[in-house]
């Protein structure tokens, strides 16, 4: 029976160390929450933990009752000095943590800790159209950007040509062209048929970049896009001539992107047309045979990668380098060097002028 006892005294005796132990930490933040947080004036977000709010009115000498009208949200401020408890402080900072996730993209905030309806109540109007504020312009700095990254990767997305950037269709018409016309070099020359096989082939290539310029043209009439499109004057007399021959910017009147479609598409062809007449004259005449291959298997891959063909067979979007106007096929504006005025060219030659009579001096003097 006395072991009995004394086994019992000591599981009771452990069981209330263990609730002491357990209630200690509660009691500690019950403490740190009865605190009061305040802000100086001209503090900006940096607050005080003070043990209590009459201390603090008589080390500042405050009115008590005004500081507690504002600590419970009757008022924002008293004498630039603004307060409230430690809980209400937690609490802000758990609604920070979620506006901010809410800002990066989720979807729904985490729910909002325990006591925070009652200490939302408390608060004043213009406190929460201020924190509605700072969320607004927290999703703003996010999302801009978010859009300048996107507008960004898709201007870096889009290649100068239809498939690819400049240096990969130098590349891939090297290819194409230099072994289609090595295919050529080693067919027998001697045989019969040997200009029929190469003439069908070049006229396989031309009905290949016909098709193409067909397919192009009946986009360009399914779109019917008629938005104005402001073609830009030209800046300069080679950026007038670059305008004319289809390889500026600028130079021309308003037209509709249908309009600007057409005409680019015709400037293509005819000036496909026109090679292509010439290296079959000169394969009839010369027996230019692998030039005439090389320049038609070059033909196809040029238009390929021309912006007509980007933008309405492979539906890209007309952005970076297929914006209208198109530009050259360097992409880089034509600017001519800046001549000084004839007034300051006076004044610099004088000046040469004067620097090297000073000199023949100096050296004549030495001498």
């Amino acid at each position: 029976m006395r072991l009995d006892r004394h086994v019992s005294l000591l599981l009771a005796l452990a069981a209330a160390l263990a609730a002491a132990d357990s209630t200690a930490p509660t009691l500690r933040g019950a403490r740190v929450r009865d605190r009061v947080w305040v802000r100086r004036p001209g503090g900006g977000r940096h607050i005080e933990l003070v043990p209590s709010l009459e201390e603090l009115c008589e080390r500042e000498q405050l009115d008590l009752g005004a500081m507690r009208e504002v600590a419970a949200g009757s008022m924002e401020e008293h004498e630039g000095w603004s307060c409230g408890t430690a809980s209400e402080c937690e609490s802000e900072a758990a609604e920070a943590a979620s506006g901010a996730a809410v800002a990066d993209g989720e979807l729904t905030p985490p729910s909002p800790p325990a006591g925070r309806a009652a200490s939302s109540r408390r608060k004043p109007k213009a406190a929460a159209s201020e924190r509605t504020a700072v969320l607004s312009k927290a999703r703003g700095k996010t999302a801009a950007p978010a859009e300048a990254a996107e507008a960004a990767a898709a201007g870096a997305a889009v290649p100068a040509g239809g498939g690819g950037g400049t240096m990969s269709k130098m590349l891939v018409q090297l290819v194409a062209s230099t072994t289609a016309s090595k295919a050529v070099k080693r067919l027998d020359k001697a045989a019969p048929d040997f200009v029929q096989k190469v003439r069908m082939a070049f006229y396989v290539l031309a009905g290949v970049r016909l098709l193409l310029e067909a397919l192009v043209s009946w986009r360009i009439d399914a779109a019917a896009d008629d938005t104005l499109l402001e073609n830009p004057p030209a800046a300069d007399p080679m950026a007038a001539m670059l305008a004319a021959v289809g390889l500026g910017g600028g130079g021309g009147g308003d037209q509709t992107v249908v309009e600007y479609d057409r005409s680019q598409l015709n400037r293509a062809a005819n000036s496909y047309k026109a090679n292509a007449i010439l290296m079959f004259v000169l394969h009839a005449l010369l027996g230019w045979h692998s030039t005439l291959i090389y320049s038609a298997t070059s033909s196809v891959v040029d238009f390929l990668y021309h912006p007509l063909f980007a933008i309405h067979v492979l539906g890209r979007s007309p952005i970076g380098h297929l914006a209208r106007p198109f530009k050259a096929p360097g992409g880089l504006p034509f600017k001519p060097p800046e001549m000084p005025a004839p007034a300051e060219a006076a004044e610099e030659a004088g000046a040469e002028a004067a620097a090297a009579d000073e000199a023949q001096a100096d050296e004549a003097d030495g001498s």
